[in-house]
């Protein structure tokens, strides 16, 4: 779930960068750090792209010859 305390000051500061309504069930923790880490000056701001990217790290997927 993504914190809306901590989107309020990421929106604040950032705008808005990304599209809340696809992240707010999951991968809302993922979301967190990287706003968190986009607040502290460690990573840029986030984006969709940047939320699937880890989203797709989670899934290991088969090797299709």
């Amino acid at each position: 779930m993504i914190d809306h305390e901590l989107l309020g000051r990421y929106q604040t500061v950032f705008g808005c960068t990304f599209n809340v309504a696809l992240w707010t069930q999951r991968p809302g923790d993922g979301v967190n750090d990287m706003m968190r880490a986009a607040l502290a000056g460690y990573g840029p701001p986030v984006t969709d792209e940047r939320i699937a990217s880890r989203v797709r790290e989670r899934f290991v997927f088969p090797d299709v010859p």
